[in-house]
């Protein structure tokens, strides 16, 4: 998906957050797969780089479950705690 939106995100740099072209992004997908029409509406604003969150912290995007329960296993989550989220 970052791929995806990155060319978007390039072309309206300064005119709209990347926060709102994720969240139009996430909408608009619920919509075209055929879901409810999502109210929507603009102003959201990008945090701050410098109060990410630590790599490592969140589970990688090319992790296998033992990855997951690694990550989530340390906050006390079950398998299907981690499907859950």
């Amino acid at each position: 998906a970052r791929g995806l939106l990155q060319p978007i995100v390039d072309r309206y740099a300064g005119r709209i957050s990347v926060a709102d072209i994720w969240s139009l992004a996430a909408v608009v997908s619920v919509e075209v797969m055929g879901g409810p029409r999502v109210p929507w509406r603009p102003g959201r604003r990008d945090a701050d780089p410098g109060a990410a969150v630590p790599e490592g912290r969140h589970p990688s995007a090319e992790g296998d479950s033992d990855h997951l329960r690694q990550i989530f296993g340390r906050m006390g989550c079950s398998d299907r705690e981690i499907v859950a989220l």
